[in-house]
């Protein structure tokens, strides 16, 4: 097998489980992060199914469930607080081949806990330019100093700066709508073990207790809101949410109420990337850098580390770069196509406004049989899907 040097930009899942997989096959390898630390903080997301074999074969599958919360039920509900329907965590888990809600930078320390040394990581950094030859390629960042090596790597998530410097016909799909992400302090008085999810007009709401003075929150909406603070200030978004949640339930606005300085929000466009092209030279894009799925898919944590895992192993196969880059991507494409193609069902169950298909939602989700609810499930989060269907 070849031998080659490789720099990932972006240490989140993707870069991090493939700078592993790359340092365990021998290859050279540099990691650069914009970010300063791996601190505990970001906000909640699933990490679910074939992301776990995964995990298995980096010997990390116990550490990553580890993060995990330890929720039992998810209460499914109106904006106005009326029952929907009652998930149960082991149900969904036993549906969907496995399932942990944590926080994306307690996975991102998980996979950053005892990095091999021969790993080169490089925090507090990004690039700012990239040129290319025949047999080499090389990246400036933005302290100056300039990496050489046989392939770059962007997996430095959906607002890519690897694709935009490499890439600068690729284009992003707009669903019309954004995805806001918090952690505020507060007495909410919900039992630490129970999710809500509170589902209005072109909004969903999900409240994730942390602990008792501690709670996650998970807002999609449209645009249809008015427009939103062009920071992550909690004192803008706590203006915002007085004037847009009013007649929600009072759990949700006593909540987003105690939202202040000091708090954590995060919120971006959702956006997906579509599963077109992964390769430009010898640049190569993985996790949501090159197929971003959106968060509708409810599966892109996954997703990262199964694109990961597919180019270390066409490396493996490949001595020629070449041909090992265009194995990737012929099979990784049609793979995150299938997730992308259920986000975009899930945006149309969740962003759709109309009176009657509400009722219809509704009632789906109250009297649904369990059993096609589950198999619904398994086939939104591609419970079903093996490593070995990739590669």
């Amino acid at each position: 097998m070849k031998k080659r040097s490789v720099v990932i930009v972006g240490a989140g899942i993707a870069g991090l489980a493939l700078a592993r997989f790359l340092e365990r096959d021998g290859h050279k390898v540099s990691v650069v992060e914009r970010a300063q630390d791996f601190s505990a903080q970001g906000h909640s997301i699933g990490f679910r199914g074939v992301g776990f074999q995964v995990m298995d074969l980096l010997g990390l599958r116990e550490r990553v469930e580890a993060t995990g919360r330890n929720y039992l039920v998810n209460r499914s509900q109106t904006m106005r607080g009326r029952p929907l329907r009652t998930t149960y965590y082991a149900d969904h888990a036993k549906a969907v081949g496995g399932n942990t809600t944590t926080q994306r930078g307690r996975l991102h320390e998980a996979l950053s806990e005892n990095l091999p040394k021969a790993i080169d990581l490089r925090l507090g950094l990004r690039p700012v330019e990239i040129r290319q030859t025949p047999k080499q390629v090389s990246v400036t960042l933005s302290d100056g100093q300039v990496l050489q090596a046989d392939l770059l790597v962007g997996a430095d998530g959906a607002n890519s700066e690897v694709r935009r410097l490499a890439m600068p016909g690729v284009e992003t799909l707009d669903f019309g709508g954004v995805y806001i992400g918090m952690t505020i302090k507060v007495e909410h008085g919900q039992p630490v073990s129970d999710v809500t999810s509170y589902w209005g007009p072109g909004r969903l709401v999900a409240l994730f207790p942390v602990d008792p003075g501690t709670m996650a929150v998970v807002v999609y909406q449209d645009d249809s809101y008015g427009p939103i603070p062009g920071d992550d200030l909690p004192e803008s978004w706590a203006t915002y949410f007085k004037r847009t949640f009013v007649g929600w339930a009072a759990p949700v606005r006593r909540v987003l109420d105690a939202l202040k300085p000091g708090d954590d929000v995060f919120h971006d466009r959702i956006r997906q990337v579509p599963a077109q092209c992964a390769v430009a030279g010898r640049v190569v894009l993985v996790g949501d850098a090159g197929y971003c799925p959106t968060f509708f898919a409810g599966n892109g944590a996954a997703l990262a580390a199964v694109g990961a895992y597919c180019l270390a192993r066409c490396l493996k196969a490949h001595d020629d770069d070449t041909a090992a880059l265009q194995d990737y991507e012929a099979r990784i494409l049609p793979f995150a196509a299938g997730y992308q193609a259920n986000a975009r069902r899930m945006r149309a169950t969740l962003f759709d406004r109309s009176p009657l298909k509400i009722v219809v939602r509704e009632l789906g989700m109250k009297y649904m049989p369990q059993a096609i609810f589950a198999r619904n499930q398994r086939r939104h989060y591609r419970g079903e899907v093996q490593l070995s269907d990739v590669i």
